[in-house]
């Protein structure tokens, strides 16, 4: 600090200085934020803290040298509806590039399935809440490069860093973060570059596996629910994005794909561990192009199965054996030649390729902690809760997570950080103690899960689907239908679960009606 009353900080060799501002809010500013992990609840936290704190330092810390690189691993896309767009209005309406640019409409674009015939005729999905913003598919790293040219210049970035050590000091009231490099390729521009730094605020956004979150706070830190959908194995095949798809009985052309269209692939195999399907999302070609990214000629074929599969087993890993494995269960499709769907090299990399575990819907038992009143850290995004994608609402719930807490920290009641971070925790928790649970119940049937076990429950669950529908139909408010149709109208986690919870208590009225009878019968008798 100078005698100006001037904060001076140095990184990466650049001497910054930031006068201190009146603010209006009775919380003190932070000096010096630190949001750790530069996914799409990173990347929002930094837009929406510089915004709220023009006058902090703020550092955006990620292991990748570049977030919003496509990774094959992490190929997915999200469905960014009604909540994350609340996020993404307030703070990109002044791009150049919007949302609905790189993305692709729910209501623009229809389902094929392509069984090992003639394809189905194509039908449109429905649009459960037409009184809601559309959703938009849309992927990982162009929503991630979307969020980020919306970045101010004075976030400094520090990205192909991981943090190494995190700890609360005392005497400076302050966390001490150290960062190094993820690996020789990526270091500090400077031989004297300072390896440390201060934060009074820590966001973390680093993710399920959150290094802050298993090293700063208690033991343990997590509660989980289980779902039919825990521990199913994800992997994606990158084929062309306009693939062809033929008759197998005579190799006929049946089908020129749309790249802004959805594909349900189905295989001949119907073993349990051989059973196979690829779903195909739709994707926008020109949203590379226009985020400035290096653009592909693929698309994701997600491939979603048990641990026991064929697909993961040690012959697999062989890309000869898995090319055979494929023409032999997709023959609508080439594997090989000319018109092959996919390159020789992703065989090879598919077939190593570990895929990713869905984790058993879970979150932090506390999503805060504060270790002085104007010090603490913060769990956004997978670092608070974590599920399987089963009703999309991963990367909704973390931008509604930036909303809130940026909210509570502006808010002039709050004499201090630790008071408002208090307060979002308590907003915030049990909204994300509902989600988890609506999360292990709406949708987790949806991979066609094999086995006689799974296939049971998967029709009960379907029963119970449309029973819940068509109750809510008669009976309107009374009944609620199932949470995957109400959770495209309501915005409360919490209210969706309660109206769902009370649904669940009014469907085992008859049942313990009949119970009671029965017993009073055989009283009387």
């Amino acid at each position: 600090m100078d005698e100006h009353g001037c904060s001076i900080r140095i990184w990466g060799g650049i001497r910054s200085v930031t006068t201190k501002q009146t603010q209006l809010n009775a919380c003190p500013p932070p000096k010096s934020i630190a949001v750790i992990g530069a996914g799409p609840a990173g990347v929002a936290s930094a837009i929406s803290l510089s915004k709220a704190y023009p006058s902090s330092s703020i550092t955006l810390i990620d292991e990748s040298a570049d977030p919003a690189h496509y990774d094959p691993l992490r190929s997915y896309l999200y469905l960014v509806d009604f909540r994350g767009q609340t996020f993404i209005n307030k703070h990109l309406d002044s791009s150049a590039v919007k949302l609905d640019d790189i993305s692709v409409a729910q209501t623009d674009f229809v389902l094929q399935v392509l069984e090992t015939n003639s394809p189905k005729p194509p039908v449109s999905l429905p649009i459960i809440n037409t009184n809601r913003k559309t959703p938009f598919w849309v992927q990982r790293g162009h929503l991630v490069k979307l969020l980020s040219n919306s970045l101010p210049d004075s976030v400094t970035r520090c990205y192909g860093n991981k943090v190494s050590r995190c700890e609360y000091v005392a005497q400076s009231g302050s966390y001490v973060i150290t960062v190094s490099p993820t690996s020789d390729d990526f270091s500090f521009l400077h031989e004297n570059e300072m390896e440390k730094f201060e934060a009074d605020l820590v966001i973390a956004a680093d993710g399920i596996n959150s290094f802050i979150r298993e090293n700063l706070f208690d033991q343990p830190t997590i509660t989980s629910r289980k779902s039919p959908a825990g521990k199913l194995r994800f992997k994606a095949l990158q084929i062309n994005s306009n693939f062809t798809a033929y008759d197998d009985a005579d190799a006929t052309p049946t089908l020129q794909s749309d790249p802004i269209s959805a594909y349900a692939i189905r295989s001949t195999k119907k073993a349990y561990d051989t059973k196979l399907g690829m779903g195909i999302l739709p994707i926008r070609t020109s949203a590379s192009a226009l985020l400035g990214l290096e653009s592909s000629s693929t698309r994701p074929a997600n491939i979603i199965t048990r641990d026991d599969h064929f697909i993961h087993s040690e012959s697999a890993a062989d890309a000869t054996e898995l090319q055979r494995f494929l023409e032999e269960s997709f023959p609508q499709l080439a594997f090989s030649g000319k018109n092959s769907v996919v390159a020789e090299d992703e065989l090879s990399r598919f077939s190593k390729s570990p895929g990713t575990v869905f984790p058993h819907p879970q979150h932090a038992k506390t999503l805060i902690q504060s270790s002085s009143p104007n010090a603490g850290i913060v769990l956004v995004g997978d670092s608070a809760h974590a599920f399987p994608p089963d009703i999309g609402q991963g990367v909704n719930a973390a931008l509604v997570d930036v909303v809130e807490l940026t909210k509570t920290l502006a808010d002039p009641r709050h004499l201090n950080l630790a008071s408002a971070l208090s307060n979002y925790e308590k907003i915030r928790l049990p909204e994300t103690r509902a989600l988890v649970k609506l999360c292990a119940t709406s949708n987790p049937f949806q991979y066609k899960q094999t086995g006689i076990i799974s296939s049971l429950r998967q029709k009960m669950w379907t029963a119970n689907f449309l029973l819940r529908l068509l109750l809510s139909k008669i009976f309107g408010k009374l009944f609620s239908p199932n949470s995957f149709y109400a959770l495209q109208g309501e915005f409360s986690y919490v209210k969706i679960m309660r109206r769902c919870d009370r649904t669940t208590a009014l469907l085992y009225v008859p049942v313990f009606a009949l119970l009671l009878s029965r017993i009073i019968i055989k009283q009387l008798i």
